[in-house]
């Protein structure tokens, strides 16, 4: 609009703000829909949009619309301007019938409204062009729309998305997928911190900031988004001298998805051979992060190669799936002890001894998450048959000697505790 005509900004939005993001049931061609109730709003649907969404409260929508009093005089189009009219849905950037029935469109959707004189100009009207109390009648073209999305993991709005481009396709990366990317990130005065074309990471093993990895997660191939993230999801309270990140900086990414190729899953490996291969391939690549002290990265690895042989049935494909099991429960064991997740340790070797009730290792970890767990009977239990297995453990003599320390501590402690509760 120009600065002669009507300014949809000036005016407030509904009071409503009930989002929409989707609904399933397409309106008849040609019927009148109130919209508000009160008649204030009443939508004629012209064309059919594509797809399902429709932009929420916050989205930047891009339409093109004819405006006429009910006499059918004209006093806007931005069809004869041939450029099609930008704005922030809900958040009183035009009048409130336009929030009323834009949320309500899909894309490449038009539509004929008419507007109640309080959904549009009121009493005052907006002269030379529109009189007090007028009735308008809208013809809407809904073009496009951009919508930040929260990607956050705990919908906090640490990590904002908003597409761009759409990509193809209806897979997304995963972990330990292998994704190419093409991104440049931003900090908050627009100096450009890091550039990057064709680059190549696995997800999940944090070679690049955690928000990067949960943004490309999100995306589809040929996708390019925007993604703004909270400097915990970035590089934190301590920044990145080399890169030139200050601490405690938001930042913003512009990213393309050119490509990815997630890791195999067990139902696309047709035989018990295929894929008892790839479940040895990731426990030796599980080993290699374990012994380079990276527990987390060596677990999603075990895992992975769990989930590809812990369910056959054949009494011989279960053999030879035990080869590769009992390592890999003991292993994640092992990490989930070091991470004092001492439940999961727990778990974990219940399925080792499960395979192998003499396992040594098994036995010694299970009393080491015992007695963290601060159950010191079954601790001491545990480490003792630890110990008729391999008696000269000299590890399992000095746990079983501190399990047996530390149940005496409790011990003295709970008879303190007793003695003033009845003393």
């Amino acid at each position: 609009m120009t600065s002669e005509e009507p300014k949809f900004e000036d005016f407030a939005s509904s009071d409503s703000e009930m989002d929409e993001e989707f609904d399933s049931t397409d309106e008849p061609l040609g019927e009148e829909r109130d919209l508000t109730g009160d008649g204030g709003v009443v939508k004629t649907l012209l064309e059919n949009g594509s797809g399902w969404k429709k932009p929420n409260t916050g989205a930047d929508v891009k339409v093109h619309y004819v405006g006429t009093l009910e006499d059918g005089t004209k006093f806007d189009s931005s069809r004869d301007r041939d450029a099609p009219f930008t704005f922030t849905l809900g958040k009183g950037q035009v009048i409130r019938g336009w929030d009323e029935v834009v949320k309500t469109m899909r894309k490449g959707e038009k539509c004929k409204v008419k507007l109640a004189p309080e959904y549009a100009y009121g009493e005052s009207g907006s002269p030379p062009k529109i009189p007090a109390n007028a009735t308008l009648l809208f013809e809407i073209e809904l073009i496009d729309w951009t919508q930040e999305e929260d990607i956050s993991p705990a919908g906090d709005n640490g990590i904002r998305k908003t597409v761009k481009v759409s990509g193809s396709d209806w897979t997304n990366p995963k972990d330990l997928g292998t994704v190419t990317v093409d991104y440049r990130g931003i900090l908050p005065d627009k100096t450009v911190f890091v550039e990057k074309k064709g680059e190549k990471f696995v997800v999940g093993d944090h070679e690049v900031v955690e928000g990067l990895e949960i943004a490309v997660k999100s995306m589809k191939k040929g996708e390019q988004s925007v993604v703004t993230m909270e400097p915990r999801f970035a590089f934190g309270e301590e920044g990145n001298t080399e890169a030139g990140v200050p601490p405690n900086t938001a930042v913003r990414y512009e990213i393309t998805l050119v490509d990815f190729t997630n890791e195999k899953e067990a139902w696309e490996l047709p035989t018990f051979e295929d894929k008892f291969e790839h479940a040895k391939s990731l426990k030796a690549a599980g080993n290699d992060f374990f012994k380079a002290g990276k527990a987390d990265l060596a677990v999603k690895r075990y895992e992975k190669a769990i989930s590809f042989i812990e369910h056959e049935r054949d009494e011989q494909d279960k053999q030879r799936a035990q080869e590769v099991l009992l390592p890999c429960y003991l292993n994640v064991a092992a990490c989930a002890n070091r991470g004092k997740d001492y439940k999961e340790a727990l778990r974990y070797c219940d399925r080792a001894l499960k395979i192998d009730e003499a396992s040594v290792k098994g036995l010694f970890r299970k009393g080491q998450a015992l007695m963290h767990l601060q159950e010191y009977d079954d601790a001491e239990k545990s480490f003792l048959s630890c110990l008729e297995h391999d008696e000269n453990n000299a590890e399992a003599k000095r746990f079983l000697a501190l399990v047996r320390k530390q149940r005496r501590a409790q011990e003295e402690k709970d008879k303190k505790v007793f003695a003033k509760m009845f003393g």
